[in-house]
């Protein structure tokens, strides 16, 4: 890969000491190999005490912060440098990958942050490696944290406003979804022709896209309301996305549980049955509402509180193509309304609604699987 350039800040320690003689050690038995085999032999590897030019070296490695296509933090001692440029990199929401010597206990604010746990032990270190190497492939694609996204992204009271070519592009895909859903191509139509400034953004690509949807998710205070009429599963395309719908609903130390969840699933495809399966043994209890729905759009659906929508448009080979983040109270109003009539049964009297709240035992759960199976088509029963 030319071009391609990754910063190793790691402990350094004086010559011949312990701490770089181990430094010495990861680098040449975990990250060395590592490079070499995914980004290539061109590849420019550089370590803080190998950058060997003029200057002052702080301003050096700020620029290999900044520029570099991948940064590796290892945070072995937690040593202060490497948690400073660290924080340098996160906030330049670029990616980068961690990794400690087993046994390294991570500070509060990191322990939520995926890390490579390495052995110097050549008969050990093979795992580890593995795991470098799909973290590596990640950030080479330009993956970045969606926590970082969360904590550094622009505020939705920042968001700018889409250029006349992005809403060429939303009013394209408006024209797709017309025949299916008049309301929505209207509701819309009037949010972008506010031309209110920072009043909606345009996304393009589906990676930008998650990212800030996880962001906003994280973010939520109260109610989320998304949909799933795509065929593909979420826990396997979306994994990010759907640990961030986890946290939301069980609640963790940093984000405390929603007071609702509620998603709407089309049973277009099988593989969705272990979301919904997922979904249902995790939400045990939980204030989560599943509607499952036989009726298709091509679109998708997510509402923040009251207050933030995303309207992500399908693409070919059934990929996100395009978003349209919309703010404000008064447009999300208009946007829960039309959700809400996705599931109404006076409208589609075909929709189960399933409360995880009320279904609390393996018989509960056993029993609304076997109902569930049966609304898939046929020959996606295991035929």
């Amino acid at each position: 890969m030319n071009g391609t350039t990754i910063f190793v800040a790691c402990p350094i320690g004086p010559e011949n000491s312990p701490t770089r003689k181990r430094s010495d050690r990861m680098f040449k038995h975990l990250i060395e190999p590592v490079i070499r085999d995914i980004a290539g032999s061109d590849a420019e590897l550089i370590r803080a005490d190998q950058l060997g030019r003029p200057g002052r070296i702080s301003t050096q490695i700020l620029q290999q912060l900044v520029k570099a296509s991948v940064v590796i933090a290892d945070l072995t001692d937690l040593n202060s440098n490497v948690l400073y440029e660290l924080g340098i990199r996160q906030a330049l929401l670029k990616p980068y990958i961690l990794v400690a010597q087993k046994g390294t206990e991570l500070p509060f604010d990191l322990r939520d942050y995926r890390t490579v746990f390495y052995v110097l032990d050549l008969d050990d270190i093979a795992p580890a490696r593995d795991e470098l190497e799909s973290h590596l492939k990640a950030a080479l694609e330009g993956h970045t944290e969606p926590l970082d996204e969360q904590l550094f992204g622009p505020r939705p009271s920042a968001l700018p406003s889409p250029s006349s070519g992005d809403t060429d592009a939303i009013l394209n895909a408006l024209g797709d979804i017309s025949a299916a859903n008049r309301e929505l191509k209207d509701t819309l139509l009037a949010a972008i022709g506010s031309r209110t400034s920072g009043s909606y953004v345009y996304i393009d690509g589906e990676k930008p896209a998650f990212a800030e949807l996880i962001a906003a998710t994280l973010r939520a205070k109260d109610h989320v309301r998304s949909t799933r009429f795509l065929s593909s599963p979420i826990a396997g395309k979306q994994p990010d996305y759907a640990a961030a719908i986890h946290r939301r609903v069980i609640g963790d130390k940093d984000y405390p549980p929603l007071r609702h969840y509620s998603r709407i699933i089309q049973t277009n495809n099988p593989d969705k049955l272990a979301d919904i399966e997922g979904y249902l043994r995790e939400f045990s209890g939980k204030p989560f509402t599943l509607y499952l729905t036989p009726h298709s759009n091509n679109f998708e659906l997510v509402i923040i509180d009251e207050y933030e929508v995303f309207v992500h448009f399908h693409a070919k080979q059934a990929v996100i193509g395009s978003t349209l983040h919309i703010l404000g109270s008064e447009v999300a109003g208009k946007f829960t309304r039309i959700f809400d009539r996705l599931h109404d049964r006076n409208t589609y009297p075909e929709v189960t609604k399933y409360d995880c709240k009320y279904i609390t035992s393996e018989a509960e759960i056993e029993a609304a699987l076997s109902s569930i199976r049966i609304l898939f088509p046929p020959e996606s029963n295991g035929t």
